[in-house]
């Protein structure tokens, strides 16, 4: 994983049977629940 000021590069092998668009679904859901339960950016309402 490595990131900028702006946006994240994640290398990962995906499973033939874990769709791209449920990875992301999930990567969404569990990084905007960390932000906020975190106050990190309190203006964040999410993706």
């Amino acid at each position: 994983m490595n990131g900028t000021e702006n946006h994240i590069h994640i290398l990962i092998h995906l499973h033939p049977s874990v769709s791209l668009a449920n990875l992301i679904k999930d990567i969404k859901l569990a990084s905007s629940d960390f932000i906020k339960r975190e106050n990190l950016f309190p203006k964040f309402t999410g993706w």
